[in-house]
């Protein structure tokens, strides 16, 4: 019998059958050329009395139903802020509780609990934002007149939704993204009216951050994600990296957000021709050293996308990682090898992840799985 691989993915009525639905047909066909086999499911379909799950298998250019027994692997696509989570939450954590099917990855938790653990490293403190969890009022306030320019953004969340930039100058303007992904721009007359505004719209699930100029010399805002992944010999390596450029005069530049994709040695070298070499450094140090930290405490982990911002001097700013990042960025930017690769990688992983298990040689991969699948939010 093929070896199979399951993907557990989030069910949406955006997408049909489901979402990232070309990754799939690029990671099923090359399992195919593998001797291997890829079931697209979603945790609803999942019967514990059967112990069955009823997916989608690639046939010829067609998705089509079939249920079959457990995998012994899973690549989990699901997204843990959504609604639909919320609703087989059960389900999935009883699947994760199964001893004989192994994740090859997890979720990390929020953005601040992510910050807390990677302030205990001196190495990366130099890399990490000012910020708080926000309270109340009164800490708002607080930051307000110590920075003037301060950053709200929720714990949760990605692709920019629901972040907020709140300037104290003249004219006092708080600008950001909508639930909708939308831009938006207020101005208001007294510092009062402005907070009055954005108060209500808060909670315990914002932090409160140190804003920082992460655009370019004429207003174009930009980040740096860095891709990076286990190969075939469960070795972390970097992928790629690619600079994301959002809309001029803009908050962010993820690109659902309308945001364009460029090459990073080309974006780099003509906004930092100085700098280039030593942002350059600084972008591989953080990608050498997050996955190995990170996975002391969240393992099982395989890939991450790391989103680093660059200041005006040169300064590189952690701002975000995700355990389950896009990879339509090396596609942007015409880096098909990186492309290949990140889509392949899943399919390469999932082998050398079989071959330790048939061979009883895991024992890092044992002795943290358990203890930590159970603690997925």
């Amino acid at each position: 019998m093929q070896p199979l691989l399951g993907i557990m993915t989030t069910k949406t009525d955006d997408f049909c059958p489901f979402p990232e639905k070309k990754f799939y047909e690029e990671i099923a066909a090359y399992a195919r050329e593998k001797n291997m086999e890829v079931l697209v499911f979603f945790p609803e379909s999942i019967s514990f009395a059967t112990r069955s799950i009823t997916g989608f298998i690639r046939q010829g250019d067609r998705w089509i139903r079939q249920k079959i027994p457990f995998p012994r692997m899973i690549y989990d696509r699901v997204f843990y802020n959504t609604e639909y989570y919320r609703k087989n939450k059960g389900t999935v954590r009883r699947f994760k509780r199964d001893s004989t099917i192994h994740f090859l990855n997890r979720s990390l938790p929020n953005k601040w609990e992510v910050y807390r653990f990677l302030k205990q490293f001196d190495e990366l403190l130099p890399y990490l934002p000012e910020q708080e969890l926000y309270k109340n009022p009164d800490q708002l306030i607080r930051w307000v007149k110590l920075k003037g320019d301060i950053i709200l953004k929720p714990i949760n969340g990605g692709f920019g939704k629901g972040i907020y930039h709140l300037k104290f100058r003249d004219p006092i303007t708080i600008e950001g993204r909508d639930s909708q992904n939308q831009f938006f721009q207020e101005t208001f007359k007294t510092t009062r009216e402005a907070l009055d505004f954005i108060i209500p719209k808060l909670n315990r699930q914002f932090l409160i951050q140190r804003y920082l100029n992460l655009n370019t010399s004429d207003g174009y805002p930009y980040d740096v994600r860095i891709f990076v992944q286990k190969n075939h010999k469960g070795v972390w390596q970097m992928i790629g990296k690619g600079v994301r450029v959002g809309p001029k005069n803009q908050l962010t530049s993820n690109l659902h957000g309308g945001g364009r994709a460029i090459p990073f040695n080309s974006f780099i070298k003509q906004n930092h021709p100085r700098k280039a070499e030593m942002i350059e450094s600084n972008i591989n140090l953080l990608g050498n050293l997050l996955p190995r930290i990170l996975e002391t405490k969240y393992s099982p982990l395989f890939e991450l996308g790391i989103d680093v911002g660059i200041d005006e001097s040169g300064r590189a700013w952690l701002l975000e990682i995700n355990a389950k990042p896009g990879r339509q960025i090396f596609n942007h930017i015409g880096d098909q090898k990186a492309y290949q690769r990140v889509n392949r990688g899943p399919i390469d992983y999932a082998l050398y992840m079989l071959k330790e298990y048939e061979e009883g040689s895991n024992e890092y991969y044992k002795a943290y799985a358990t203890k930590n699948l159970l603690t997925e939010k």
